[in-house]
C-alpha cells in the first residue's frame, strides 16, 4: 500500500513539474514572436490562434443521469417466544 502511494506522490510531483516546465516554455515561445510579422510566425503559433476560443465558444452540455430507486418491502419474519437461558456446564475429566 505505502509503494502505491508512494508512487503515486512521485507521478504526480512529475506531472506538476512537466506542466511548470511546459508553460516556462511556452511563454518563452511567445515571446520570441514578439517582434516578427504576424504571417512568419511557426505552424504552432498559428493553430494557437486559430483554435484559441474553440472550446470557449461551444456550449458546454453535461447530460447526467438521474438516480432512481426501487422501493421493495421486506417482511421480517419475527418468532416471539420467552428468552430462556440455559447454563450447560461440565465437570472437569475424571482421572483414574
Amino acid at each position: 500500500m505505502n509503494s502505491v502511494m508512494q508512487t503515486r506522490r512521485t507521478l504526480a510531483i512529475w506531472l506538476a513539474a512537466m506542466l511548470v516546465l511546459l508553460s516556462v516554455a511556452i511563454a518563452v515561445h511567445s515571446i520570441s514572436h514578439v517582434h516578427e510579422d504576424p504571417k512568419s510566425h511557426c505552424s504552432l503559433c498559428l493553430h494557437q490562434h486559430q483554435l484559441q476560443d474553440a472550446i470557449t465558444s461551444t456550449p458546454f452540455h453535461f447530460q447526467l443521469a438521474q438516480q432512481s430507486y426501487i422501493s421493495v418491502e421486506f417482511q421480517a419474519i419475527s418468532f416471539k417466544r420467552p428468552f430462556s437461558r440455559f447454563f450447560n456446564s461440565r465437570a472437569p475429566p475424571i482421572t483414574a
